[in-house]
């Protein structure tokens, strides 16, 4: 039910719609949490929230829109309008949470719709997602080879390596189930191990550890050597098409 409500969407999809969004500011529509909700999602969530108050030249360009330029009430109205939207999918996404909560603990199948399978499914995409957009995309897969940065996640505040990072945690915390707040941390490694498969658990293991040393190599923001450092850039794609290969 949660995939279905393609809420995702709703709250962080990029790379944002810039142009839109100026034409909204521009525009004479009253911007409020019920007009951002009816736009699509390319052009609010936090993406675009990331857009209005970072920029690559620097605190002073933003300060100005927000305070001394022709559409500063209406920047700040839409950027107010943009993060009541967010606390309002954010919640929805808590309630939808909460109300499957049981019904994904106990689908125990071993089918497709077993949570276990969900959750393994789920790694594999985010790390596909990863190798085909989050770096593929900056680095010329899908336009023939010319690297644009601009097509990072989080290229106006700079956080792709962050996001990177935090991502590949959460995958590790799956794989082992190193929560704090869970009492029995029985992971998908113990599960190898408990097949006999202790070399796989192990392989998965290093590979996480290789990816983040990939991304540790890489100096600086991704943004601001992406170009310069595109070798360990690529450095870094390969060592996550090995985690795929192995998750």
């Amino acid at each position: 039910p949660i995939a279905g409500s393609f809420i995702s969407f709703e709250i962080n999809r990029w790379p944002t719609d810039i142009g839109r969004i100026e034409d909204n500011i521009e525009g004479t529509e009253n911007l409020t949490e019920e007009f951002i909700a009816s736009l699509g999602s390319s052009s609010k969530g936090i993406s675009a929230i990331e857009y209005l108050i970072f920029s690559p030249s620097g605190n002073t360009e933003i300060l100005t829109q927000f305070t001394t330029d022709e559409n500063a009430t209406r920047r700040k109205e839409y950027l107010l309008a943009l993060c009541e939207n967010l606390q309002s999918k954010s919640l929805t996404l808590k309630s939808l949470w909460e109300t499957n909560e049981e019904s994904f603990i106990n689908a125990v199948e071993t089918g497709i719709s077993g949570s276990q399978n969900q959750l393994v499914n789920a790694m594999v995409a985010l790390i596909e997602e990863t190798l085909k957009t989050k770096l593929g995309a900056p680095l010329g897969d899908k336009n023939g080879g010319t690297v644009d940065p601009l097509e990072l996640e989080a290229y106006y505040s700079a956080f792709s390596k962050d996001i990177l990072r935090q991502q590949l945690m959460s995958l590790q915390y799956i794989f082992t189930w190193d929560f704090g707040q869970s009492s029995t941390q029985i992971g998908f490694d113990d599960l190898l191990i408990f097949r006999d498969h202790k070399n796989i658990a192990d392989k998965i293991e290093a590979q996480f550890s290789d990816c983040q040393d990939k991304l540790d190599a890489i100096p600086g923001t991704l943004r601001d050597n992406f170009v310069a450092k595109e070798q360990e850039v690529i450095a870094v794609r390969d060592s996550f098409r090995d985690l795929l290969v192995l998750i």
